[in-house]
């Protein structure tokens, strides 16, 4: 069972490891969102830190809104570099909703390239441009499904690209 922390929209770190340390007995792994609903808060990176240093495994989410496939690559390796192990990999809301509504979305890649490259990361010790890297980040690596969203066929059609991409895990 996993749980959701939040980060808050601050740089207290306080907020992050109270809720972890009431979490830490409860759940198997914590999402850690990543500017949930396009608002400005704490980086999910340094929140997933905080919550494992609190005992909790965090699962860190990666959103493409607000990176382009280097930002993506670097937060990887830099996110295995100080012990994450997992990641769920989202388009992420539009800019709209959020508090800065005039930022644009980056979108550089799809969920499914998010993924792939990801994988290939992991798996390959690749970057997305070719060049070999020394120590592969390794990371299991999740998606969303809504079964909800569209019609049944379509559905199971975004579920299976992210599979054939490179989900090891996925959640609804």
């Amino acid at each position: 069972m996993t749980a959701e922390i939040a980060p808050p929209g601050s740089a207290d770190p306080m907020e992050v490891r109270r809720i972890a340390a009431l979490l830490r007995d409860s759940v198997d792994a914590c999402n850690v969102t990543d500017c949930q609903r396009a608002m400005v808060r704490m980086s999910a990176l340094a929140a997933a830190v905080l919550a494992m240093q609190e005992g909790v495994e965090p699962v860190l989410q990666m959103v493409l809104r607000d990176r382009n496939r280097i930002a993506i690559q670097s937060d990887l390796l830099g996110a295995a570099a100080l012990g994450i192990r997992n990641v769920l990999c989202l388009r992420g809301d539009p800019t709209q909703i959020g508090n800065e509504p005039s930022a644009p979305g980056v979108y550089d890649l799809s969920t499914e390239e998010l993924l792939s490259t990801c994988r290939d990361l992991r798996d390959r010790g690749v970057l997305r441009g070719g060049d070999a890297i020394d120590v592969p980040p390794r990371l299991l690596l999740g998606a969303s499904a809504n079964p909800f969203a569209g019609g049944l066929e379509e559905s199971f059609a975004n579920l299976r690209g992210k599979v054939t991409a490179g989900a090891d895990f996925i959640q609804t």
